[in-house]
């Protein structure tokens, strides 16, 4: 009954087992796994330890408590469940799997990698272990080695498509961005529709400067998935990024019926109408934002650019000026604080504040841009 799926009459079923015999383990632990399948973990958890009191050796009940604590978010337990179950048999695969999983929960890299190492001992070539195992070393900023497990699981099933994902997104991490491409085009090789892949393909092209290209890519994934908002907000990001704002307004439109709320689409809504000349539109939606989120740096950074673009300039000041008490390392607030110094031409304070983006990025070309200009106006060609 529980393969087929009937869990109420897997319930009844053993019900009427422990009837007859009252502390059946095999009929407490598997009315416990129809209760885990419809998700009632404290009444699935009540019938394991009713099993393991009848059978404390029994390592596939330890297992699944220690999955029912994982459900119910008690992480330490469900490791000490799991640690039971090791101790009675010590090469069970499948506990060392869920160990691991257990202290990734708990953000314990460490210990998660020693247990999906051991897991690998037992089945070197299993692909979750190595998924799981590359997505750590990854978090841990070692691309070469999460790289490495992707090739491992790669020579075992080359038609995963995660796994070319995977791979694709370690080599952009590593500023590998055409080989990440390469790796990407495997993937939609095997399923030209995964709007993910495509996605991921179009902010790879992003960093590239292949803007056509990754607007090629978003369409292609929105096409597929049309309510994919990731691909939405990106095609909008990239249109605004090339001059084609109003395009890229109906895109957050999309995002926003959505998720009407986000504060990241509503900025970049505002973002965009402001690029297309419509100040006060924009500051009408950032103010949605601050109005929820009076101290979001990047409402704040948003409203002022419009203001200034507005010929509001002192607001636009103060606003800046807000950003940055919650926000010192957004270069951005620096470079368009500077810009509204430099329309009052109060040049030692633009200059001051382009030597801070400077600061915080010393290859940014656009406070050198504007530096130059500043000093071209004060005639000081040197």
């Amino acid at each position: 009954l529980l393969e087929l799926g009937e869990f109420e009459r897997a319930i009844e079923s053993c019900n009427k087992v422990l009837e007859i015999i009252l502390n059946d383990a095999e009929a407490l632990f598997n009315k416990g796994n129809a209760l885990f399948e419809l998700k009632e973990y404290k009444e699935a958890l009540t019938d394991y330890e009713a099993s393991l009191r009848a059978k404390p050796d029994f390592v596939s009940a330890w297992n699944r408590k220690g999955e029912t604590l994982f459900e119910l978010g008690d992480y330490i337990d469900s490791l000490l469940a799991y640690e039971k179950a090791l101790e009675i048999r010590p090469n069970h695969f499948d506990t060392w799997k869920k160990r691991g999983i257990s202290f990734e929960a708990i953000q314990d890299y460490k210990d998660a990698l020693e247990c999906y190492g051991k897991a690998l001992e037992l089945k070197p070539k299993d692909i979750e272990i190595l998924k799981l195992k590359g997505s750590i070393l990854e978090r841990q900023g070692e691309y070469q080695k999460a790289s490495a497990c992707y090739k491992i699981a790669l020579k075992v099933n080359a038609n995963d498509v995660e796994l070319w994902k995977l791979m694709g997104l370690t080599f952009c991490k590593m500023g590998r961005n055409s080989k990440s491409i390469e790796y990407f085009d495997k993937g939609l090789g095997i399923e030209p529709s995964n709007a993910e892949l495509l996605n991921c393909k179009g902010e790879t092209l992003i960093k590239l400067r292949r803007y056509n290209e990754a607007i090629n890519c978003f369409g292609k994934a929105i096409k597929f998935r049309s309510n994919y908002v990731n691909a939405l907000n990106n095609m909008g990001l990239v249109l605004d990024s090339v001059g084609r704002s109003k395009e890229a307004v109906q895109y957050f439109k999309q995002c926003l019926i959505i998720n009407p709320d986000e504060q990241k689409l509503l900025i970049n809504k505002a973002n965009a109408l402001s690029n297309n000349g419509q100040y006060e539109n924009s500051i009408n939606v950032i103010n949605r934002v601050l109005k929820k989120y009076p101290k979001n740096s990047y409402a704040l950074d948003s409203k002022g650019l419009s203001l200034l673009r507005n010929g509001q300039i002192f607001e636009a000041i103060s606003h800046f000026e807000r950003a940055q008490a919650t926000s010192k390392k957004n270069k951005r607030i620096f470079i368009h604080k500077g810009l509204a110094y430099k329309e009052l031409k109060r040049y030692e304070e633009a200059l001051a504040c382009f030597d801070k983006a400077i600061k915080i990025d010393p290859n940014d070309a656009e406070s050198l841009y504007y530096k130059g200009l500043i000093y071209n106006e004060l005639c000081d060609y040197e």
